[in-house]
Order: structure tokens, then sequence, then C-alpha cells
């Protein structure tokens, strides 16, 4: 962001020095009438009869901005106006009967009413002042942010995946210049158009949602949609109409079918100043979401190029201009730039239908989404920083931890190296750096999209405000941890400062599954038999066996991790009893558990299917 604060003080010096009616017209002498207009009197009139050739002056003052109408009768054109801001008219057959004059300070008006022929007019003054705005503000954040999938125990074959990406650009001469290396605040954008007008007429911007390839539309559990955008006007007056239509985008679906969404809910940080000019105008930075489950299940094609377009995102281009801007109670400014964005990042989870063909087969993850907003802007202090609490995800149980998290927000300045991005090690509740190749130590915040260090597209290196990064979290992370902490912080330095509005953190991680095995023993009478079995040979009995004497057969089952997952139901199957030399004797199947020394007794047909 851009302060221009010095632009303030120079207009309350000049304004010490400035009369009360701007334009220093005198009364014109004589002055015939005198009518002073007002937010108290808004409504004047006066009825003259003239002769041929006469004039009558009005001096008219408004005693506040606003808008003067004035008006006469005219009939057979024998009455006319002349009106001045700066001198005293001379009355003339001008043909006038309406003057209006309109401007955002206190001003006063003469006019002349002349008469071509000898008859009455009746003179109508009508004052509308302007409605002054007071500077306010309306916020609604969410931090902590809330699970809007997933938590501790929601477990599956298969993981998360997003794609994002702005529906601006920086403008070289009609182009989009994807390699800007400038501030946000002096960038000057452009909207994206990667369909047609036509089809989504705002702005739009495409991307393909690439899942493992045995994933079909059947196999995806959630895909939530959100939207971030900076909606700018220089006329705080204006600020009811300009945030209209931010709830609401379109979205193409991969078979190019138009789906135009309600948001499901927005956040957001609004503020208006007093009018126009560097302590007027408007801002809103929000953040929209849809949840788009069952348009990305029925659409998503397996072996197909899945695309989806994200259009309609009412946001502000062009270069950004000083305006009024509020941080809270107690930072409010004038003149501060901080640029133009507008994007958006689809997230969802799937997961593989048929584990047992896949090869390798695949892990069992952790995961969990959250969702909220907040605003990191350090104007007015040399240093900021926001944290968001997460609660609600799982880590194995045993080590190695293998864990990742995603980030998405806006605002970020690529220019400037003032932010850093933490997150709260569970060995040592310190916070350490979250970074990577694309997202440095420093500069955490600038503008990407990409996955551990790599850019998502190597021809993109700069998204105008967008963030939407992937971090390997495992170092940070200890065993069943199911809480933890970021850290954003910003700085303002000079007459430029950083700024980050996080929306979207994912979290996933591989948990352990169980590896059963099994042994077994025969005995009779109290004996038991012995073989060399390596695990190759199928169950066997060797040795002298006693006819009609009972064999106990006992199978153990053993998990041999500390596994994540529950057993909660085993299915034990026992095949090819040779029954010409041995037979099932009904209702002798007993189950110990574990802790439990004395087995249960197990009932045929109820308990055990035979």
């Amino acid at each position: 962001m851009k302060n221009y604060s010095l632009n303030l003080f120079l207009t309350i010096f000049l304004a010490m020095f400035l009369p009360t009616y701007i334009f220093g017209a005198d009364v014109c002498s004589p002055s015939d009438n005198t009518h002073v207009m007002s937010a108290a009197n808004t409504n004047d009139t006066q009825t003259v009869s003239m002769l041929a050739g006469e004039s009558i002056s009005y001096y008219i003052q408004a005693s506040e901005a606003g808008t003067l109408t004035i008006t006469t009768d005219n009939s057979n054109n024998k009455i006319h106006l002349n009106g001045s801001e700066t001198i005293c008219p001379t009355g003339t057959n001008s043909g006038i009967t309406s003057l209006t004059y309109t401007y955002s300070f206190a001003f006063d008006i003469n006019v002349v009413v002349y008469a071509s022929n000898a008859d009455s007019h009746t003179l109508t003054i009508t004052f509308t002042p302007f409605s002054s705005p007071s500077k306010g503000h309306l916020t609604k954040y969410e931090n902590p942010f809330s699970i809007i999938y997933g938590g501790a125990g929601t477990n599956v074959y298969g993981d998360y995946a997003s794609i994002a990406s702005s529906v601006q650009c920086v403008n070289d001469s009609g182009n989009c210049n994807y390699t800007y290396t400038g501030a946000l605040y002096d960038a000057t954008t452009k909207y994206e158009n990667s369909v047609s007008t036509a089809i989504i007429p705002l702005n739009s911007s495409t991307e393909t949602l690439s899942l493992p390839i045995d994933i079909d539309g059947a196999d995806i559990l959630y895909a939530g949609l959100y939207w971030q955008a900076n909606i700018t006007g220089p006329d705080s007056n204006d600020y009811v109409a300009g945030i209209n239509g931010r709830d609401s985008v379109s979205l193409q679906d991969a078979s190019g079918t138009i789906h135009t969404l309600t948001a499901d809910e927005i956040w957001y940080q609004d503020f208006w100043g007093d009018g126009t000019g560097t302590d007027g105008g408007y801002r809103s930075f929000y953040q929209g979401y849809k949840d788009v489950t069952s348009i990305v299940q029925t659409t998503y094609v397996q072996g197909n190029t899945n695309n989806y377009t994200v259009g309609n995102i009412k946001s502000t281009i062009g270069s950004d201009y000083p305006t009024y801007f509020w941080i809270d109670d107690t930072h409010a400014y004038d003149g501060v730039r901080i640029g133009f964005w507008g994007n958006w990042n689809l997230i969802v989870v799937y997961e593989h239908a048929n584990i047992g063909s896949l090869s390798p087969k695949p892990k069992p993850k952790s995961i969990t989404i959250f969702q909220g907003f907040d605003s990191l802007i350090p104007l007015g202090v040399a240093e900021k920083s926001v944290n968001l609490p997460l609660s609600g995800f799982l880590t194995p149980s045993t080590m190695p931890i293998e864990a990742k998290l995603l980030f998405y927000g806006a605002g970020g300045e690529k220019l400037l190296p003032y932010d850093a991005f933490k997150i709260q090690d569970g060995n040592t509740a310190t916070y350490i750096d979250l970074s990577n190749a694309v997202n440095p130590v420093d500069n955490a915040f600038n503008g990407s999209v990409s996955s551990f260090g790599v850019p998502i597209d190597p021809a993109i290196s700069y998204y105008p405000g967008l963030d939407s990064d992937e971090f390997d979290v495992s170092a940070a992370m200890v065993t069943r941890q199911t809480a933890t902490s970021l850290s954003l912080s910003a700085k303002f330095i000079g007459s430029s400062g950083d700024q980050i509005l996080p929306g979207l953190i994912a979290f996933s991680t591989d948990i352990y599954e169980p590896e059963l095995c099994y042994d077994y023993a025969y005995k009779q009478q109290g004996i038991y038999f012995t073989e060399d079995n390596n695990g190759t040979q199928d169950p066997k009995i060797s040795g002298d066996i006693i006819t009609g004497e009972p064999i106990e057969v006992s199978v153990f089952i053993r998990n041999l991790v500390d596994s994540d997952i529950a057993v909660t139901d085993i299915y034990v199957d026992i095949l090819d009893i040779n029954i010409s030399q041995a037979r099932y004797i009904a209702n002798s199947t007993k189950l110990a558990k574990i802790g439990n020394l004395t087995p249960t007794e197990l009932v045929d047909g109820t308990d055990i299917t035979i």
C-alpha cells in the first residue's frame, strides 16, 4: 500500500484561508431581493409584476454544498433569466427559464429577471443539499477459522487438490504482463477474459483440475469455491451501489455449462470517507464462498481435460488512487493507495474407490479444510501480526509425519519484502518460518500460485494480489497433534507497506492404517502339534492324531503398528475344511478380545456364519 497522508495536511492548510463562499460574487447593487438557501430552507418563491423592458435582480446564497435550481414561468416568451456565479449579469432577452448550479461547497449566485413585455412572473428557488456522508466502516471477520470439511477422524484414501487463478492481470499496452516486478499499488490492471464476454461478460479465468488417473466425479467428496476482490470507488455516496453483486459469480464447469452462483457466505472489510477526494471514496475487501460439490461431482470426468472457469467477480481495475482508508477504530488515514485484485480458488477432496487395484497402494490421510477471513494491514504501525489458531485436525500416532498446508489469501505485495509466514513448532511451541523457492522468508505473500516451491504455471510469475501456495509442514508437527497456530506479519516502512487478507487453510497428513498378521495353533488332548512352516505353505497338522478326539484350532490376530485408524470389525473367513477327514463341532467357537483372558462363547448362525 502507498500512503499519501501529506495531501491531508495541504488540504487543511488551504481550507483555513478560503472564504465562506468560494465564488466571491458581490451583491449586485442595487439588489432587489436576497434569498439564503440551506438544508433548513430548501424552497422559496416570489411573484412580481413587471413592466416591459424592466429587470429585477436576485442575490441567492447557498450556505452549504448542494444544487440550486432557479425557474420562472414564461408565458408568451416574455420573462427571461440571466445568471452568473462571478459577475452581475445584465437583463437580456435570453429565452432561458431555468438555471441550475451545483457545487461541493457553499456558493452564491446573482440572477436577473428581464421582461420583454409587461407581465408578472413567479420565481421558484429550490435547493437540494448534498448528503454529507459520515466516515464509517462495516466488517465481518472470522478468526479463528472454522472447519468447513473434515476434522479429526475424517480419514480418506485420497487427498485434497486445488486450482487458483486471477481475473485481473497487469496491463501492458493492452496485453497481460505476467512477469510484472513493480508494486501492486502502482500497477494498472485489466480484466482477464478467458472465455467470450458473451458467455461471462465482466471477467473470467480458466484452470485445469487434474486429479489422479483413477478418479471420477463420483469419487469427489467435497468441492468449495472461494473468491476475493477489492472494490473501490471515488465517491462514498456510491458505496451501496458499488458493492452490489459481490456475492455472485459465474462458474463454467468441465462440461461447458454456465452456473450463476450466489455465495453461501460473505466476509468483508468495508469503509468509506466523506464524499470524494483523498478523504473520501470507499473500499470493500471481501471474500465469498460457495459449496460446489454437486457441480464438480457431476461434471468431472475421469481421463478428460477438466477445465473450470470462474468469472463475473465484482472488482475494480485500472490504476488505484488515494482515498480514505480505515484500519481500525484508532487507525484511519486519508490519501492511501493499495492496488486492485480479483481472484479465486477451487479446492476439492477426493477418495480412491478401489485402493486394492492401485500400485502403490494409496496411504490414508487426515484432511481438514478451514475457512475464515481477517485483515492484516500495518498502516500506521511499523509492524503488525495476525495469528490464525487452527484446531481439529490429527497427525499420526507414530513417526515419520508427512504433512502439508495450503494457504489462500489476497493483497500481498511482490516488490516489498515486508511480510512473513510462520507456523508454531509442535516440538518447541515457538514459531518457525514457512518458506521455499517461490515464497521467501521475508516475502511469502508475493502474488504466486505454487506447490512446495514450484510454480503451477512457469509462464506466470505474478498474479496481482493472489497467493495460493502449498507448504511442507512435516517438521513442525508432532505425533497425535490436533492444534497449531499460524502467524502472519507485515511491515510498513517509510511510505509503503505490505498486507494480506487470509481466507482459506487446508491441512493434510498421512496416517497409519493397521497392518494385521496372524498365527495359528492346533492341539489335541492338551498337546500342541508342531510343524515347519515359514509362511509360504497353507496351515496343516503334522504328527499322530487320535481318531475321534476333538482338535482345538486357535487363530491369533495382531496389529503390527500403532495405527491411527480404529479397527471396529474384522471378517475372518476359514475355508477349505476337508469334511471327509474332520467336521466342525457346533457352537464350539470362542472369542477372546484384547485384555480379556476369558473367551466369550459365540452362537452359530448369530455370531458366526456356518
